[in-house]
């Protein structure tokens, strides 16, 4: 469970930076 977690979080930290600061917080929201 605990690498099936990791491997998807590396991939929405990837995004936010492409997308931005502003639109990763409320993605980090979300997800938590």
């Amino acid at each position: 469970m605990a690498a099936h977690g990791n491997q998807p979080i590396i991939i929405k930290r990837k995004k936010v930076v492409k997308g931005g600061g502003h639109h990763g917080g409320a993605w980090k929201v979300a997800m938590f």
